[in-house]
């Protein structure tokens, strides 16, 4: 039953790579002469220039503003209140940051 099904789909795309079916293939060039005329008269440029405004838009001038209010290291060498948070979370137990200068965690592993 599947198998008569798959046939049948590839003696009709057969039939009309072919044009032998002639009710399909006229349908099948009639919508291609209307998307052709669609496609040409679409407007590229708008169209562009939202894809481009969605993808460089707005909200890449919102986070560099966030980024410099929050993430600023620049003042007095210390970092914003978010990194400082964060550095806060990711202490071990005993009060030392996980990315200390003076350990590693392969000798941490080792010991």
């Amino acid at each position: 039953r599947i198998f008569g099904v798959v046939l049948s789909i590839y003696r009709s795309f057969y039939s009309i790579a072919t044009w032998r079916d002639p009710i399909l293939t006229f349908w099948l060039s009639i919508a291609g002469t209307i998307s052709i005329a669609v496609l040409l008269m679409f407007p590229w440029r708008l169209a562009f220039f939202l894809v481009g405004l969605l993808f460089f838009g707005p909200q890449n001038w919102v986070y560099r503003i966030f980024k410099e209010h929050f993430l600023d290291d620049t003042k007095n060498r210390r970092p914003g209140r978010i990194v400082r948070a964060f550095r806060e979370m990711l202490k071990d137990d005993d009060g030392n940051g996980v990315w200390a200068t003076n350990s590693r965690v392969d000798d941490k592993v080792q010991s």
